[in-house]
This record gives structure tokens, C-alpha cells and sequence, in this order.
């Protein structure tokens, strides 16, 4: 996290560290979420940051109890950028997201207050929860999914050219080639590149593909269960074509045999090219 003035607002409020420290525990062991834990930490920091500003409160822990929750409405909607005439955020999300982690604060306190015993807190966090089920939605949710909604009307939807998506696929496909040819100089350049015809190929966004782990490829479901399922013949020619890759968490990915090769070559020199064997992520980077 940045050393700045949110990140000091963090590590001096003992709530938000707790906050902190739940979200490590559920998904720190994943490298790839530490960016999405330190964004939901530096959001909550810029809410207790404005909070600070505009009232006496000093801490998160004060800012659940049910007597600041109008308090707490005003500085969410600060933090968001709410403008009062034309009722709308100008980050809309923002306001949703310090939504979700307050209810998650409230939890935390909570629990640990029947762990300690402290009636009072148990009692001020089940109130806290029983507002934000009552009247979040009047004052922030829905003025905030209303200002997403309506960003998207009249959005004109840009749609490539069949001739730009063909010289797409030549340029992928020469490169491709080109990377194979120089594989072991530019072992990386080849990876880039079968990312990037997977993304385009599933339509999916190039975070679900790139952690794609190597057991995930080697381990996938060679059997044609879609035989004598009634489908048509074209569909079962296309279904032995393809090579399909179950993901954690997502759905299937679909593999074309041209990708399944140069996959497979990737794999082969793995070790030659200099992949560390503890890398287990099939796009791994060479020394990494």
C-alpha cells in the first residue's frame, strides 16, 4: 500500500486493521487478490478520512453505532462524489463497494464482541445491521445502481470490422509462428500470445485465462460424453474439434487444436527455457 495519508488512516484504526486481517485470511494465500484487498482497505480508509473531516467521529468502531448512521449516509456520499442536484454519484460504485465493507465491519465487530462479552457493542452493531437493511438502500444503493443504469443509455457500442478482426487473427497467427520459431530466446512472447487468442477466441476477460494453472491444462476431460446425446453432426464434429479447459470458480474454456500445440510446446520447455518447476500457473514467466 502507498505510504500516504489513507494508508496512516489505516494503520492507526484498530477496526480497520481487524477488517484488514479478515479479508487476508480469506484470500490472501491467493497472490492475485492482494490488489483487490488493498482496494477494498484504502476505500474504507477514504471513508473514514472524509468521516473524520465533516464530523467528531474518529474511528470505524464509532461509525457502526446506530446514533452516526446519518452521519455515516453523508460521508459515503462525499467519498463517492454525490451531487445533490442532479442525484447522482459521480462514482457510483464506490458507494456500493464502502456499502458491502461497513456491513462486513459490522459483522467483525460484532463477533467479537460476543467473544468479549461487551453487551453494548453486540447490541449497537445488531442495530447498525438492522439500518442498513432498512434504509441503505432509500439513501445510497439505489440512487447509485440508478446513475450505473443510466450512464448506459445512448452509449453508442463499437463494433469492430470483419476485415479488422481478420487482420487481428493473421497478425496472432504470425506471431504465433514467429514465437515458436524463437522459443527459446523468447520463450515469454509466445505465452503472450496464446493469452491473448484464448481471450479473444472465449470472449472472456484476460484475468480468467492468464491464472489458468498448468494442471488445469494437462488434467483436462478428453472423453466425448456429447456422443449419442442427440446432437447434430456438425455439432458433434465441432465438439471433437474443440478441447475444453474447466477453470476454478468459472466456466469452461474452450481450446482450438492450433492452441492445444503450441500450449503443448510451451509446456515441453517449460524447464528449458527457464520456468522454475514450483511456477504452477501455465502462463508462468521465464526467471519468475
Amino acid at each position: 500500500m502507498h505510504d500516504d495519508e489513507i494508508s496512516t488512516v489505516v494503520r492507526n484504526d484498530f477496526c480497520l486493521l481487524r477488517f484488514a486481517e479478515s479479508l487476508y485470511s480469506k484470500q490472501g494465500h491467493d497472490p492475485s487478490k492482494h490488489d483487490y484487498i488493498r482496494q477494498k482497505i484504502r476505500q474504507v480508509g477514504r471513508f473514514l478520512q472524509t468521516l473524520r473531516r465533516i464530523s467528531p467521529i474518529m474511528s470505524l468502531e464509532d461509525s457502526i453505532k446506530p446514533r452516526n448512521f446519518m452521519t455515516v449516509i453523508k460521508a459515503v456520499q462525499e467519498t463517492a462524489g454525490f451531487d445533490t442536484n442532479t442525484n447522482s454519484y459521480k462514482t457510483p460504485s464506490l458507494a456500493l463497494k464502502i456499502g458491502h465493507s461497513l456491513l462486513k465491519v459490522s459483522y467483525i465487530v460484532r463477533c467479537h464482541a460476543l467473544m468479549g462479552g461487551n453487551e453494548d457493542l453486540i447490541k449497537s452493531s445488531e442495530a447498525f445491521q438492522k439500518l442498513y437493511q432498512a434504509k441503505w438502500s432509500e439513501y445510497i444503493s439505489h440512487c447509485a445502481l440508478t446513475t450505473i443504469s443510466d450512464s448506459k443509455y445512448n452509449k453508442p457500442d463499437n463494433l469492430p470490422l470483419t476485415e479488422d478482426i481478420k487482420k487481428l487473427h493473421q497478425h496472432l497467427d504470425n506471431s504465433a509462428e514467429l514465437a515458436t520459431a524463437a522459443l527459446k530466446k523468447d520463450y515469454s512472447s509466445l505465452a503472450r500470445t496464446i493469452v491473448t487468442k484464448i481471450v479473444i477466441f472465449n470472449r472472456r476477460r484476460i484475468g480468467e485465462v492468464s491464472k489458468m494453472k498448468l494442471m488445469n491444462f494437462l488434467q483436462r476431460d478428453h472423453s466425448h460424453t456429447h456422443e449419442g446425446t442427440g446432437l447434430l453432426n456438425y455439432e458433434q464434429k465441432l465438439c471433437r474439434y474443440f478441447n475444453r479447459v474447466e477453470l476454478k470458480g468459472k466456466r469452461g474454456r474452450k481450446v482450438a487444436p492450433d492452441m492445444k500445440n503450441a500450449l503443448n510446446l510451451l509446456i515441453a520447455n517449460r524447464k528449458e527455457c527457464g520456468v522454475p518447476e514450483e511456477n504452477d500457473y501455465l502462463f508462468a514467466v521465464p526467471q519468475a
